[in-house]
Formats: structure tokens, sequence, C-alpha cells
């Protein structure tokens, strides 16, 4: 009866690493995926297979459960591609991307609220993410430290081991949050120390701009005391706050802003940049002309995420909008900018409710959700993994409330390795 046990436990890990590795958007760009054109086929077609499993999976476990279980932000991610939709519909745009982005953006969702339905599978698809990320951060490292390795196994060359430099923050980010997730469900101190080590590495040798931003947020909250006191005790709501300000202050302000000392020094000693970031100055002028010209119903997904011709030495080509909220705005018009507002505010609704009904809710775990959601949110008003543009907040949103809710309250007991 072990070998048994043994055996059905070792094929549910095997299932996970597989169902995870090609449903998870933020890895799909990653090297392991266009090394060989063989494998670039494979990349394509295996997602779509383990999609759909999950969704076959998720039927049987929603009937079986009764739909007694937690949804996360699932429904209000729908509620977001609903908004796109009316907006794709009435501009007769491209089906077809809504399509594709919004049914293979579901899957990592539905895979994680299943595995969270209890303690013991939580800790197993928690402990399998985290290997997954420390082994994808330790090879973007690795192929860089000795770039001689391109050469001797690839067809294709990315930029990264990871991909292009501006999406190589998310998937280590993504990483970042499981591997704290594995500290309070699997009690592995030492492996979240070897991702921390992992994590800054990788942003200092990429030093993309966004990431660095990112990196510098949460290594305030690992060094500073009263910043993690602050993540902790501090409604979502605030820092939801501070980043529409933001956006308004990058969007109609941005010259006196950039202008400001201590901002010019952190852009352009820090990110290494000049005052234009890169001529996005000149790319959220362009976009936001477009948008004023269709503010409420916006112009529906098109067949392409590049949006706005730019003729700067910067771009000189199509680009997107190099900006969360304003992509949205352009693609989905105000309403469906509001709907995807709407759900970061719900989840911060969602974790307080749990924080003040629960005593046993962890409130340092509650804290660490809230910093890298901050931080992602921060990121994504210069950049963004634009064919899934509400993915990766939605998905850092949607793993703080089904962790917080799961396991009908119990609390979690550390393992130690």
């Amino acid at each position: 009866m072990k070998n048994k046990a043994k055996i059905i436990r070792l094929l549910y890990i095997a299932a996970i690493i597989v169902l995870f590795l090609f449903t998870e958007r933020t890895i799909r760009g990653n090297f392991l995926f266009s090394c060989t054109y063989r494998m670039q086929t494979i990349s394509t077609y295996l997602p779509i297979i383990c999609s759909w499993i999950i969704f076959a999976a998720f039927i049987v476990f929603a009937i079986r459960k009764k739909l007694r279980f937690s949804f996360g932000v699932l429904i209000p991610y729908c509620i977001i591609y609903l908004g796109y939709l009316a907006a794709t519909l009435i501009n007769h745009a491209s089906m077809v991307r809504w399509t594709d982005a919004f049914v293979y953006s579901l899957p990592p969702f539905m895979l994680a609220i299943m595995a969270f339905s209890c303690t013991e599978t939580a800790k197993i698809y928690i402990k399998s993410a985290t290997w997954i990320f420390v082994f994808l951060a330790a090879m973007n490292l690795l192929f860089d430290v000795f770039p001689q390795m391109w050469g001797l196994i690839s067809e294709w060359r990315e930029e990264y081991f990871l991909g292009y430099h501006t999406l190589v923050s998310w998937p280590l980010t993504t990483g970042l949050m499981f591997a704290f997730l594995d500290r309070e469900y699997n009690g592995r101190n030492w492996l979240l120390i070897i991702y921390l080590i992992l994590f800054f590495a990788n942003m200092a040798v990429v030093r993309a701009g966004g990431a660095l931003v990112g990196a510098f947020i949460v290594a305030l909250w690992l060094l500073l005391p009263f910043v993690r006191k602050a993540f902790k005790k501090w409604n979502m709501l605030v820092f939801i706050a501070i980043v529409v300000a933001l956006f308004a202050v990058l969007m109609w302000g941005f010259q006196p802003f950039v202008n400001f000392p201590p901002v010019k020094a952190f852009i352009e000693n820090v990110l290494h940049k000049d005052i234009t970031l890169s001529g996005r100055l000149y790319v959220w002028s362009g976009v936001l002309e477009r948008v004023y010209a269709s503010p409420f119903i916006g112009y529906g997904f098109g067949d392409s995420t590049q949006i706005f011709f730019e003729p700067s030495k910067w771009n000189n080509t199509m680009v997107h909008a190099h900006n969360l909220f304003l992509q949205c705005w352009y693609e989905g018009g105000i309403i469906t900018l509001l709907l995807g507002l709407g759900m970061l505010v719900f989840a911060a609704f969602k974790m307080e409710k749990c924080r003040n009904l629960r005593e046993n809710c962890n409130e340092s775990l509650c804290g660490v959700f809230k910093l890298l959601i901050f931080a992602a949110l921060i990121m994504l008003q210069s950049d963004q993994d634009v064919y899934y543009n509400w993915y990766i907040p939605a998905f850092f949103c949607h793993l703080a409330i089904v962790s917080m809710e799961s396991s009908n309250g119990e609390t979690i007991k550390p393992q130690t390795d």
C-alpha cells in the first residue's frame, strides 16, 4: 500500500509539473520551447492539449465539490475579457486573438483552484512550481555567464534563456511569489534564500528598466522593517491608489516628473535610461491621441498587439503601449479599464476579509502578496506582457486569495525537507 501511495504521489507531481510548465503564461517564451524547430512545434500544440486537460478536470472537480471552493479572481478576470469582447465585436476586430488570449490564460487559474482545494495538494503544487522557477532562473544566469552554451544545443537563440529581455522579469517575479509560498507551506527557508539570490542576480544581468524598479521595491521590503510593516498593515487599496496616481503622472505630468532631480538621477544612473525612458514618452503621447478618438469603446483586439507606429530613433517601428492601463484603455475602452481596476479592488476586499475573519490568517504572507502585486503593477506601467495584458496581476491576486481561503481555514503546518 505504501508503494502504491508513493507511485500515485509521484504521478501527481509529474502531472502538476507538465501541466504547469506548458500552461503558465509567463514561461511560454523560454529557451526550452524555442531551442529547436521541433520544440517550437511541441510548444505550440502541447500547451493546447494541457489546457483542455485542465478544463476537463476542472469540470469534474467543480461537480464533485458542488462549486464549494475558492474561485479566487477567476470570475472578475473573465469579466475583464467580457469588456474586451464588447470592444472587439463593436469594432469588428480580431475575435481569433480574443478567443486565444482568453481561453489559454484560464487554465493556470483553474489548476491553482484545484491544487489549493486541500493542504496536501497545495504543498505539492507549490513545491513543483518553485523548483520549476528555480531551474529556469538558474539556467537564465548560466547561459549568460557561459554564452558558449547557446551554440552547443540550439538552432534558435533567444535574447536570454527566459526570452526577450523586457519579458524576463515576469517569470522571475512569479517564481519569487512561489518561493515565498513554499516557505509558508513547506517550511523551506533555504530555498527562498537561494531563489532571492538568483532573482537579484538575474535582475542585475538583464537590467530591464521595469525589472530593476520591481527588484528595488522588493529590496526595500527585505531591508527595511518599516516597509514590511507598511505592506503588512496597509490595505491593498492604498497600493492600488498609488499605482493609479503613478499612471496619471506618467500620462499627463511626465516632463515635470522626470526632470525632478532625484527621479532624473534614478532614471539615468540606476535604470541607465534617458529621460524619455527609451522613447516611451513618444509612445504614450501617440497612443493617448488614438485613445482620445475612441475613449469609451476603444478599438478591440487587433490581429497584432502592436498598435502605434513610433518613428523616433528608439523604435522606428510599430509598438504596443508599454503600459498595462494604457494598452487596456486602447483595446477595451475606459469600461474595460475600469473592469480591470475593479478586479484589483475585488482582490483587495477579499484579502482584507480573509485577514479580518480568520484568526490564523498569516499577515506576513498577506504582506508579501501585497508587495508582489504592487511591484508587478509598478513594473507594468513601463512594459507588459501585452498578449496577456491582465494575466500577471490577476494571477498574483488569484494565488493570494485561494491560498488565504484554502483548506477550510486550517493552519498550514510547515514541513522541513
